[in-house]
Formats: C-alpha cells, sequence, structure tokens
C-alpha cells in the first residue's frame, strides 16, 4: 500500500540525525554480512553500540537467511514483530530475541530456526503496521488475516484490505514470505 505524501514537512525518521543514524545501521548490517544472522548483528553491534550510546538512541533489527528445504534462520535484536501463519491454519509467534542494538553490552543475539511448510507463509513487519487505523493490533491478527493465501501478493492484498486508505502515524514495513513447494 502506498499512501500519498500529505505534509511534506513530516518525516518518519524524525529528521536529519535519526535519517543518517538508519543508513549507518543499514552500513553497518550490510557489511557485516556473516556466516549466520547473529554474526551479522553480532558485527552491527560492535559497529554501532559506541555511537548509540553517545546518542541514548537504539536500533531494533531482525536478520534471516532462507535456506534450503523451508528453513529460515533469524536472529532478533529487539524487533519481535514477526509470525508464522501456517497451511494447516495455525499461527505461530516466531521466537524473540534479545534487546534492541544500543541497548545494555553483552547480551549476544541467537540464531533460531523456523521451518515452513508449502503454503506457509511468514510475516515480518514494523510497528507502524499495528498503529493504523483500522488495522491489525496484534502480529498475530495481521497473520491471521493473511492465512491461507495462495501468493504473497494475495496475503499483502489481504492485509491492505484490513487497513483502508488513511495516512499512516509512522513508517510501515511489512514483509511476507511464502513457501511455494517442497523444491
Amino acid at each position: 500500500q502506498h499512501w500519498p505524501e500529505t505534509a511534506p514537512h513530516l518525516d518518519a525518521l524524525g529528521g536529519f540525525e535519526e535519517m543518517t543514524l538508519t543508513a549507518t545501521a543499514r552500513a553497518a548490517l550490510r557489511s557485516g554480512s556473516g556466516p549466520s544472522p547473529a554474526a551479522t548483528l553480532a558485527h552491527a553491534t560492535a559497529t554501532l553500540s559506541h555511537d548509540l550510546a553517545a546518542t541514548d538512541t537504539f536500533v531494533t533489527a531482525l536478520v534471516a537467511t532462507l535456506g534450503t528445504e523451508g528453513h529460515v534462520t533469524y536472529a532478533d535484536a529487539g524487533h519481535g514483530l514477526a509470525a508464522v501463519a501456517r497451511a494447516s491454519g495455525g499461527i505461530e509467534r516466531i521466537e524473540r530475541g534479545t534487546v534492541p542494538i544500543g541497548v545494555g553490552y553483552g547480551a549476544e543475539a541467537l540464531d533460531h530456526v523456523v521451518t515452513l511448510e508449502p503454503g506457509d507463509l511468514m510475516l515480518i513487519h514494523s510497528d507502524g503496521l499495528l498503529e493504523l487505523a483500522g488495522g491489525p493490533r496484534t502480529t498475530a491478527s495481521a497473520a491471521a488475516s493473511i492465512a491461507g493465501a495462495r501468493t504473497a501478493a494475495e496475503a499483502l492484498d489481504r492485509l491492505a484490505a484490513t487497513i483502508g486508505n488513511a495516512p499512516p502515524p509512522d513508517d510501515v514495513t511489512v514483509l511476507i514470505i511464502r513457501r511455494t513447494s517442497d523444491d
């Protein structure tokens, strides 16, 4: 869903300082692409912690890799907004990780694995999705609204239908992964 910009002076990131922090965090995550999602988060934490502490800010992130046979390996640094809508009808919140990057030292992210069976959908989203007027109030209800979709595009359309056209009060990011077959 794309909302037209109705107030050009508004910035979902908050301003130049936040925009710079976001770009720096993105670069740290991309440059530290390690052998696992947890290693990538460890690199980002080492790279960003000093700057985040100096500005009293933090970054949440969920890093994931898609493997063979439906395996999704992920590490979560304070994000916690993800679930799987099973083709069998169940909704499963994925295991939360550690604290956000920049909040406390020594909190190490761990790799977790969730296996998607054919027809399962994994939903990862920003908190802005839960702040939309008329939208889902929980990650589980957002996942329930996409359950049974035959494609990721259909799942996104179903989710968008629950939201309406009101402009979002915050940035909204949605990632939907659907396992299509045993291959």
